[in-house]
């Protein structure tokens, strides 16, 4: 067995075809996880929520649902009748019909093409984002393979962006940051630091990094808000987000990220305003701006950091 173990990892540590179809395999497999987490993991924090405030208020259903439309009564419904689910039970089921997915319909990537991205049982469409995502994480996983070869830097650094690509398509989806990712993000960065070679910071930096990425950020925003007299311009969950990029770039590096992050979030808003009515009504996710920027700095980093240099030298 020992043997074997071995045998695989050498074949691992070669990066030919058979290795890479490996990692993809994995990260298609992984990629089929991440949609039921991109799913479920909004719904299990919208019930906490809701389960709490009926803990503190001891408010009924029929109470909290009295003033609703029957829009957000359904949806209401909806959520309660979900009680009990988490990541891994019950098992994944259609939407539609209600009818459980046999297991060699969830043959990642094989299963949507052989049913045509529709239900065997009621035939409904299903999104080809669900595709995608597989495809994706197959994808990534082997262009951080081809990055860091079997190494600590891949083991790590690949398993948290896959996360963090949850959080983002959550974020889109339902302007949500899961703290879990976050908080598991951050302190993965801190450990990094300390276990990598090829960290961007060291730990005393990467904890300073953590600071600054949420105090020093609170402050700036909170004070713009007063002199404005505006509501919430960023979200909590988005200085979470940047106090976890500073535990992996570190303290000086964390103020180019949030320039970067400004940028895309900038050219995210210019791009979207057209297909918005009334932009006041509609909150834009700046979560994805922050991540797509850590994952230059992570993967790019010597290009980030020269196209800055000859930006302000």
């Amino acid at each position: 067995m020992q043997e074997i173990f071995y045998t695989f990892m050498d074949i691992l540590n070669e990066k030919t075809i058979v290795s890479y179809s490996i990692v993809l395999i994995f990260g298609l497999l992984i990629g089929s996880f991440l949609n039921v987490v991109i799913y479920r993991l909004p719904v299990m924090m919208n019930l906490e929520f809701l389960e709490s405030i009926k803990d503190v208020t001891s408010l009924s259903d029929e109470t909290i649902t009295s003033k609703m439309s029957p829009e957000e009564k359904n949806e209401y419904n909806t959520m309660m009748s979900m009680k009990g689910i988490n990541l891994s039970f019950p098992r994944s089921r259609c939407g539609a019909c209600n009818q459980k997915i046999k297991m060699w319909h969830n043959i990642p990537v094989i299963s949507y093409l052989m049913l045509r991205g529709k239900c065997s049982s009621c035939s409904i469409h299903y999104s080809p984002r669900y595709l995608f995502i597989e495809l994706f994480i197959g994808l990534f996983w082997c262009f951080s393979f081809y990055q860091f070869g079997l190494s600590i830097e891949f083991l790590i650094i690949t398993p948290v962006f896959t996360a963090l690509i949850a959080s983002l398509f959550i974020d889109l989806d339902h302007k949500l940051l899961p703290d879990s990712i976050t908080y598991a993000s951050l302190f993965a960065g801190l450990f990094y630091s300390t276990a990598s070679e090829m960290a961007l910071t060291t730990p005393q930096y990467a904890i300073l990094g953590v600071i600054l990425g949420y105090l020093g950020i609170f402050i700036v925003v909170k004070t713009y808000e007063k002199l404005r007299g505006i509501g919430m311009m960023m979200g909590d969950g988005d200085l979470k987000l940047y106090a976890m990029c500073g535990a992996w770039i570190g303290f000086y590096n964390l103020s180019y990220l949030i320039l970067l992050s400004t940028v895309l979030g900038l050219l995210q808003f210019l791009l979207l305003t057209p297909f918005l009515k009334n932009i006041k009504n509609h909150e834009l996710p700046f979560g994805p701006a922050i991540l797509v920027s850590l994952f230059f700095f992570i993967y790019f980093n010597e290009y980030t950091m020269n196209t800055f240099g000859s930006i302000f030298n």
